[in-house]
């Protein structure tokens, strides 16, 4: 399978099925962020890291 193909099938999925409501996710505001923006990879590991 190429890869642009299984790229398109893992967003599709995501987008139907994947976990949106993660506040460590979100920007700041609560809003999902644009693609490629970056989010404060600290914040992210805490969070993560809290919930094992």
């Amino acid at each position: 399978m190429p890869i642009a193909v299984l790229r398109a099938v893992l967003l599709t999925w995501w987008e139907a099925h994947g976990r949106h409501t993660i506040p460590w996710k979100l920007r700041a505001d609560g809003a999902r962020p644009e693609p490629g923006e970056a989010l404060d990879p600290y914040g992210i590991w805490v969070a993560e890291a809290k919930r094992r």
